[in-house]
C-alpha cells in the first residue's frame, strides 16, 4: 500500500497555487485583450437573479456524476455511508487542475482513510471517470455538430479513439501485456499486488456494461454546464442556440482533456473563444463568456473541493477522537 506521506506529497499548496497562478495569468491576458472596462460592462450584462442558476447547474453536474462514483464503487465492492462517500467524491475536486484532472486520484487516499481500502483499487476508479466524462462530452459534441458540421470526422476520430482505450483497459490486456510486467518499476511496495487492483478496478468499471451505463449517467451531468454556457453568452448579447453551446462547451473540454495540460488551462479557453468567434459572437462576447463558464465550471469546482476536503477532514479527526477516547 502507498504510504500516507506519499500520498500526502500529491496536495501540496505549492502545486495548486501554481495551477492558480497559470490560470489568473491566462484570464489577464485575455482582459487585457479585450479591455478591463469593456470586460467589466460585459459582465455587469448578468442579471442578478441569474447568479444562482448559474451556481446551481454545476451542483446538478457534481450530484448526477456522484451517482457514477458511488455506481463504481459498488463495482469494485467498496461501501461507503452516501453523505461521507460525496464528501470524498467533492474533496477530489481539489485537485482537479492538474493534467488531466489525474490529481483527482487522491479520493483512493481518502477512502483508505475511511475503510482502509488499497488506495490504488479506488483511485484507478478516477481513470474510468476520465474516460467515460470524454465518451459523454464526444456524444454531446456530436448532439450539436450541426452548429460546424465540418468537425464530424474529428469528432468521430476522438470518439473511436476513446472508446478503443476503454474498450482496451477494461479487458485487462494493459495488465497481461504491460502493467503486469511492469509493476515492480510502476510501484515501489507491493508492486504484484497494487498491478491487481489496477487490473480489476478497470475490468470492473469499463467492461461494456458498466462503460455504457456510466457513460449515460455522464451525458445529462455534463450537458448542465452547457446550458450554463447557453445561459451566460445569452445574458451578454449574442443570440446562441442550445445546441450551439453544446457543440462548443462539449468541443472545448475534449480538447482541454486530451491538451493533457493542468485542467486543460489554455487550450480549452482558446477553443471555446475560436468556435464562439466562428459562430458569428464578437471577441469581446466570446473571451467574456469563456471567462465566466471556466470561472463558473472549473474554479467553482476547487472551491467546493476545497470545502468538502475541510469538512472531511473534520469529520476524520473527530473519528480518530472517538476512537481514542472509546
Amino acid at each position: 500500500m502507498t504510504s500516507e506521506k506519499t500520498e500526502k506529497k500529491i496536495i501540496t499548496p505549492g502545486k495548486v497555487v501554481a495551477f492558480v497562478i497559470a490560470g489568473v495569468a491566462i484570464y489577464l491576458i485575455a482582459t487585457l485583450l479585450v479591455g478591463f472596462n469593456q470586460m467589466v460592462q460585459l459582465f455587469s450584462l448578468i442579471p442578478l437573479w441569474l447568479i444562482p442558476i448559474l451556481l446551481a447547474l454545476p451542483l446538478a453536474n457534481y450530484v448526477i456524476r456522484f451517482f457514477k462514483w458511488q455506481y463504481y464503487l459498488h463495482r469494485i465492492g467498496v461501501y461507503l455511508d452516501a453523505k461521507i462517500s460525496f464528501n470524498i467524491f467533492l474533496a477530489g475536486f481539489t485537485l482537479t487542475t492538474t493534467p488531466g484532472k489525474i490529481g483527482e486520484t487522491i479520493k483512493g487516499y481518502f477512502v483508505n482513510q475511511v475503510n482502509d481500502e488499497p488506495i490504488m483499487k479506488t483511485a484507478t476508479v478516477v481513470i474510468s471517470e476520465r474516460i467515460t466524462d470524454l465518451l459523454a462530452m464526444v456524444i454531446l459534441a456530436m448532439f450539436g455538430i450541426s452548429a460546424m458540421a465540418e468537425m464530424t470526422t474529428t469528432l468521430i476520430v476522438m470518439g473511436v479513439l476513446v472508446l478503443g482505450l476503454a474498450i482496451f483497459l477494461g479487458s485487462g490486456k494493459l495488465y497481461d501485456k504491460v502493467l503486469g510486467k511492469l509493476a515492480g518499476l510502476v510501484f515501489k511496495n507491493n508492486p504484484e499486488a497494487k498491478a491487481e487492483d489496477v487490473k480489476n478496478t478497470l475490468s470492473a468499471t469499463l467492461s461494456p456494461k458498466p462503460l455504457l451505463l456510466s457513460t449515460l449517467i455522464s451525458v445529462p451531468g455534463w450537458l448542465m454546464e452547457c446550458i450554463a454556457l447557453w445561459l451566460i453568452v445569452n445574458a451578454l448579447g449574442f443570440p446562441l442556440s442550445i445546441n450551439q453551446a453544446i457543440f462548443v462547451h462539449a468541443t472545448a473540454s475534449v480538447v482541454g482533456a486530451i491538451t493533457f495540460l493542468p485542467g486543460g488551462l489554455g487550450a480549452a479557453e482558446f477553443s471555446a473563444s475560436f468556435l464562439l468567434i466562428r459562430m458569428g459572437a464578437i471577441e469581446s462576447i466570446a473571451i467574456a463568456s469563456t471567462i465566466l463558464i471556466r470561472l463558473l465550471t472549473l474554479w467553482y469546482s476547487v472551491i467546493v473541493g476545497f470545502v468538502a476536503l475541510a469538512i472531511f477532514n473534520h469529520v476524520i479527526k473527530k473519528r480518530k477522537q472517538n476512537n481514542e477516547k472509546s
